[in-house]
């Protein structure tokens, strides 16, 4: 009453191969643009960097200022520049890059 059970030959050749999602020539094409370097009190006349500028010298956080400025659609470019003025990595940016196999 019992069979044997045979799988389908399909079910044990192994997958595909997987094509990788990053690959050292992409990284290798994308030149960054250093980020211009500008103190704080330049920050504070700049019309649309200033407010924010302001809100860090009342004590809020740095960060807190990034989100706000993310949720608020100012440019990338430009929250870069505030960022490095206040001594963060620049978004969309990594300290070091991380190796992928």
């Amino acid at each position: 009453f019992l069979r044997a059970y045979a799988p389908d030959s399909s079910l044990l050749s192994p997958p595909p191969a997987a094509k990788p999602e990053y690959s050292d020539e992409e990284e290798d094409e994308e030149e960054e643009t250093p980020v211009p370097v500008v103190d704080k009190a330049t920050l504070k006349a700049d019309p649309v960097l200033g407010k924010f500028a302001k809100m860090c010298a009342m004590g809020v956080p740095a960060a807190a200022a990034l989100g706000k400025m993310t949720a608020e659609g100012v440019p990338v470019d430009q929250i870069a520049i505030f960022a490095v003025a206040h001594g963060m990595d620049p978004p969309g940016r990594r300290k070091s890059p991380m190796k992928r196999k």
